[in-house]
């Protein structure tokens, strides 16, 4: 690398590394608009990878309880994340926690988590199932005595402080009490929305499951093997009832019909924010963040997203429409950033006149034009130096990257790099680009072909839908944790790189 680009680089860098510190000390937080698309894509993954994972082993009395959880389970490491943020919390003076999560990922096994947890402290239970059985357990002399309450009110339960209620399911109608309270359920709102009103509850969410809990479940308990499971997961994405225990034909037609009943995408995200149809959940799941305060909805899987864009684009174009404008719940933008994603990668390789206009960092910009663009074969982003003419190459992965595709071309006696950002918030700098990013794109294509692009060679496409066209913008520049370049040495370099902002019809 020539010593200008290398110098542009380290600038990045040590732009980035300060305003990190200075973020750090102010608790800033970054941007999340760079996060997968789905569970387990790369951005995703765990900080440190959970090697050493617990079987937790259970008597009989828990197998009878939860008719349908197996004698042991896995414990994942969420269960103990959730369960210290619980117990932090009712240290506050908290007394009710409600944890939300898909179906099908082990909230039960939560529960059951914390059950083991309290039963080694010799603490008092009262143990709820799906059926609204419930089961009182109490220490006496060393060991646990179990008693089935039948109703709700028996005073030492309702006056002891101690008390721990463990429900799992639903509890729509909760009793005064003075104790504990652990509610486990889907997001179905009818099951937690009384608790939801108690001033001194607090809601945690369960992510779905990554491929290396899945892995381990196998190994420990199931035995299936990895080429079983991993296709199944590739289709169903984290809902470990799905990919490790129902295995049937019929439990693969039902997610062959929530994809088939999504015709109708608004009304599947609208059955999914309120938890009114099962369908949904296998479409749409939570990716929780590190919190497990917050989420954001993405669809199941890659399978499952590209299913049902296809069945919108073919046969709905203006329910496609509908949800990419669909604007008023900021917990879907990942799921309709990835079918804009989708819809670019059908539309731009086609070619053909498309609505552009060159933006600056003044806020000004060009008429709008109609640009040609080549017809293009799309490609996967590793295969572009066996042949880097003519084609448009896209990521194999949607993280950790300013740019969705690009394509490289000849133009004026000049090799030229045109890359392109597919983004919903086009508006004047409020999506940014990566510098690093871009950076070591073009490092890498000089270093491969073995020539030099001077940085007004380059163009950043920033593509959005057409109908958000119009209030398009330019760009902020911003490191690789996406904090806005401020040195105006480094932005007077880069805003040699010209922006145009690219409208692509449904």
């Amino acid at each position: 690398m020539k010593s200008e680009e290398r110098e542009l680089l380290n600038m990045v860098s040590m732009q980035e590394s300060k305003k990190q510190k200075v973020d750090e000390e102010e608790g800033e937080e970054g941007s999340t608009d760079e996060e997968g698309m789905y569970v387990d894509d790369e951005g995703e993954e765990d900080e440190e990878p959970h090697k050493d994972w617990n079987i937790l082993e259970f008597g009989e009395f828990v197998q009878a309880f939860w008719a349908s959880s197996a004698p042991r389970i896995l414990e994942r490491k969420c269960y103990s994340l959730i369960w210290e943020a619980i117990e932090a919390d009712f240290q506050r003076g908290k007394t009710r926690a409600i944890v939300v999560g898909n179906p099908g990922i082990g909230k039960s096994g939560f529960l059951v988590y914390v059950m083991w947890k309290l039963l080694h402290r010799g603490c008092r239970i009262l143990l709820q199932n799906k059926a609204g059985e419930r089961t009182l357990f109490q220490h006496e002399r060393g060991v646990y005595s179990q008693t089935r309450i039948s109703e709700f009110d028996s005073r030492a339960v309702l006056s002891d402080k101690e008390l721990y209620y463990l429900v799992d399911g639903r509890l729509p109608l909760p009793p005064l009490f003075l104790g504990k309270l652990i509610l486990a359920c889907s997001p179905l709102l009818e099951n937690y929305k009384e608790v939801k009103k108690d001033g001194r509850r607090t809601v945690f969410y369960m992510p779905v499951w990554k491929s290396d809990e899945l892995a381990a479940a196998d190994q420990e308990i199931f035995k299936l093997g990895i080429s079983f499971w991993s296709e199944r997961f590739k289709r169903w994405g984290g809902l470990a009832r799905f990919v490790l225990e129902q295995r049937d034909e019929e439990a693969d037609k039902s997610l062959t019909d929530a994809i088939d009943g999504s015709r109708n995408i608004i009304k599947v995200v609208e059955a999914q924010v309120s938890g009114f149809c099962e369908k949904a959940h296998k479409i749409l799941h939570m990716m929780v963040r590190n919190d497990f305060r917050t989420y954001k909805y993405v669809f199941a899987s890659k399978h499952v997203s590209e299913k049902v864009f296809r069945n919108l684009y073919q046969t709905h174009k203006s329910g496609l429409t509908s949800f990419l404008l669909f604007s008023g719940n900021p917990t879907l933008n990942s799921a309709r950033a990835n079918f804009l994603e989708l819809l670019c990668r059908e539309v731009l390789p086609k070619g053909g006149l498309f609505q552009t206009k060159c933006v600056y960092a003044n806020g000004q910009s060009d008429p709008v034009q109609a640009e040609r663009f080549d017809r293009l074969q799309a490609k996967e982003s590793t295969q572009w130096q066996n042949a880097p003419w003519d084609f448009m190459f896209w990521p194999t992965k949607t993280t950790q990257r300013s740019w969705d595709a690009f394509r490289l071309r000849k133009g004026g006696g000049h090799v030229c790099l045109d890359l392109y950002q597919v983004t919903l918030s086009s508006a004047k700098r409020q999506h940014g680009i990566k510098a690093k990013g871009v950076l070591d794109l073009k490092a890498e294509v000089e270093s491969v072909l073995n020539l030099k692009i001077p940085l007004e060679n380059i163009t950043v496409y920033i593509v959005t839908l057409i109908d958000l066209f119009e209030n398009g913008g330019y760009q902020n520049w911003r490191g690789v944790e996406n904090h806005v370049l401020k040195d105006e040495r480094l932005l007077r370099k880069l805003r040699s790189i010209v922006q145009k902002v690219m409208g692509v019809p449904v």
